[in-house]
Formats: structure tokens, C-alpha cells, sequence
């Protein structure tokens, strides 16, 4: 009661609620507990840790179900977490391991959700070694890892903050394993043949190429596998330049940002302006391309949003984009502004007149 009583004289009081909270973890039973994380992360759904301790007390007070509708909640709240992302794959992987598909399925919606924002190398780490791990537990001879190498041409093409980490650990892949264990049965026929071409030093070589299929099972030298891991990886050295070069241009707004997740202290000037600055060059690089695709702009508006979820201004730049993007092809606009005014009126800026009105 008294811990309650300094969040209900003062909501704003953020320290009070943390002791709030952790007194209902250690002590509190679990409706205590249920009451007052619902009324704090209603009113603070930014703050991802939380959403972690809360799915740990329905996992120790509470029960499986509530605690699987912590998680969604969370995941909908925060979609760009990539640590509540992996908690969450976590305890999927605990309790659903014996159904890898469904599992999978779960990567591919963090990945849908996550896999953009600038940090979230972990989340996609995590998927590439969950894939493996699938691969090693399979009997001997049934082994094949082409979902990995499909997961790199993703992650490859994916300007993140861990991109040339992200190759040399590709690259590290190809060199562990055959070539013969890592394609799909066409590709590694294809890339075969490109090698033995390469290999060729005379006209006599062409007995050694043979024709797809016809000696599959035969194993290659390790010249041959040499040859053609260079093949493998030479066209994800071009994805892997060509968004090195997207990544160098975010990166000093990138490393300009010294507070990417959500805190009650109010932000430097500077960081506000880095935003801003930030928003506008990707909105100017935006409309330099005759295809537009929306999403990394959007994902940059989530991610600043939840650094600057108690200032105004950019949740109204966040609304005038949509705006004006309407006129260039953006679709579900008007749903897409209900939305932010929703989540802006509703739980961020409770008491900010104008932005009432404007919704």
C-alpha cells in the first residue's frame, strides 16, 4: 500500500514504481504483481526490461498461458527489442523444441518485426546458430545447412551495425563445412561446374566436367572444395559492398546516438537534433528512388519514437510523414496515423493538450 500510494500521488514518479515493482517480485503475489506491472508498463510500454521481468514472475507465480500473453503483449509494444525478441525465442525454444517449424516460425516473425533495426546482429546471430544447432542434432548423412546460407543472403543485404561481422562470420561457415553440405543439390552442381571451369588449365580438362547430376555422389578433391567455397562466397562479397556502402552513410548519425532506448531524463538538444537530422537525410535518400519501399524509414520513426517517446514534436513529424508520404504510394495511411496518435495520446503524453486536439 505504500509503495502504491507514491506511484498514485505521483505517475510520473519512476523511481517509485521500480521499487513498486521490485517489491512484487520478491514478495508480492502474483495478482499484486499482475496489477502493478499492467498499470506501469501501460503507462511505460517502452521499457523492454520490464516486459522480461513480468513474463519471469508469471513463469515462477503464475501460469504458462499468462505468461505466453506477457510475451505477445510485449513483442506488440516493443516490437523493435531485439532482447525481448530472444527471451522470448528462448523460452519458445524451451517449451516447443521438439517442433523446430513452429519454432522457425517464430524467428521469421522477430525477424519480420526486428531484423532491421540497427542492433539486431544478436537476433539474427541467434537464428543462425539456432539453424545449426537443428542441423547437428540430424543423423549423419542427412545433414544440410542451405537454411543458413539463406539466412546470410538476408543478412548480407541488411545495412545493420554488425555487417562486416555478420560476412566474416560467413565466411568462417563456408570455410567449416563442404560445399556439397551447405547447397541445395542444383546450386551446388552449378557452382561445381563454375569451380572445375576456373580449375581448367587445358582443353583436356573437359572429361572432369561432367553433366549435372551424373556424378553427384563423387567427392571432390580439396582443390575442388577450395575452388568452390571462392564461388560461394565471390557474389556475397557484392551484396555484402554494396550495403557496406548504405551502412557507411547512417553510420555517424548512428554513432551519434548515445541513447537509443527509452528513458524519463530529458535528451540533449544535440540528440534531438541528431534525430531530426537523421529522419530527414533517409526521408531526402527516400525520394531519390523511383521504387519506394517504406519500411526502413519506418522502422527509423519506430526506433526514434521510443528514444523520444515524451516529446511531441516527433510524434507529430512521425504523423506529417505518413502525410506526405500518402501522396507518394504509401498505403494504409490513415490507419497508420490512428495508430500513432493512439499510442502517443494514449499511453506517452496522457496530459499534452494539442496533440489531443490534433488527434
Amino acid at each position: 500500500a505504500k509503495f502504491w500510494k507514491a506511484v498514485e500521488e505521483d505517475p510520473t514518479d519512476f523511481t517509485g514504481w521500480t521499487y513498486l515493482l521490485q517489491f512484487v517480485d520478491t514478495t508480492g503475489d502474483i495478482e499484486d504483481g499482475r496489477e502493478a506491472y499492467d498499470a506501469f508498463l501501460f503507462k511505460y510500454p517502452y521499457c523492454y526490461g520490464y516486459w522480461k521481468k513480468y513474463a519471469d514472475l508469471e513463469k515462477r507465480k503464475g501460469s504458462a498461458e499468462r505468461q505466453m500473453e506477457v510475451f505477445e503483449k510485449g513483442i506488440k509494444a516493443i516490437s523493435l527489442s531485439a532482447d525481448l525478441w530472444i527471451h522470448y525465442l528462448n523460452h519458445i525454444k524451451a517449451e516447443f523444441g521438439s517442433k523446430p517449424d513452429f519454432v522457425r516460425e517464430q524467428y521469421e516473425r522477430a525477424v519480420e518485426a526486428c531484423g532491421k533495426e540497427w542492433r539486431s546482429d544478436k537476433l539474427w546471430d541467434h537464428y543462425v546458430k539456432w539453424e545449426i544447432q537443428v542441423e547437428k542434432e540430424k543423423e549423419v548423412g542427412s545433414k544440410n545447412y542451405k537454411r543458413v546460407v539463406g539466412l546470410y543472403d538476408r543478412i548480407l543485404k541488411n545495412p545493420t551495425q554488425g555487417l562486416s561481422y555478420q560476412f566474416d562470420m560467413f565466411k568462417e561457415f563456408v570455410k567449416e563445412h563442404a560445399p556439397r553440405n551447405i547447397l541445395d543439390v542444383n546450386d551446388f552442381l552449378a557452382v561445381r561446374r563454375e569451380a572445375l571451369a576456373s580449375m581448367k588449365k587445358s582443353s583436356d580438362d573437359t572429361e572432369s566436367q561432367d553433366a549435372p547430376g551424373e556424378e553427384e555422389d563423387t567427392p571432390a578433391s580439396e582443390e575442388e572444395n577450395l575452388a568452390m567455397r571462392e564461388k560461394i562466397v565471390a557474389p556475397r562479397k557484392k551484396f555484402y559492398k554494396a550495403t557496406e556502402e548504405k551502412v557507411q552513410l547512417r553510420w555517424k548519425f548512428e554513432d551519434a546516438i548515445k541513447r537509443p532506448y527509452f528513458h524519463m531524463k530529458p535528451l540533449e538538444r544535440g540528440q534531438l537534433k541528431n534525430w531530426t537530422d537523421y529522419l530527414e537525410f533517409t526521408e531526402n535518400q527516400l525520394k531519390k528512388k523511383e521504387t519506394k519501399d517504406y519500411t526502413d524509414l519506418t522502422v527509423l520513426f519506430e526506433r526514434c519514437m521510443i528514444a523520444t517517446a515524451l516529446y511531441e514534436e516527433f510524434w507529430m513529424k512521425y504523423v506529417h510523414w505518413l502525410l506526405r508520404s500518402e501522396t507518394e504510394g504509401n498505403t494504409d495511411v490513415e490507419e497508420k496515423v490512428r495508430n500513432v496518435f493512439f499510442r502517443a495520446c494514449t499511453h506517452h503524453l496522457p496530459d499534452k493538450v494539442d496533440i489531443h486536439l490534433k488527434w
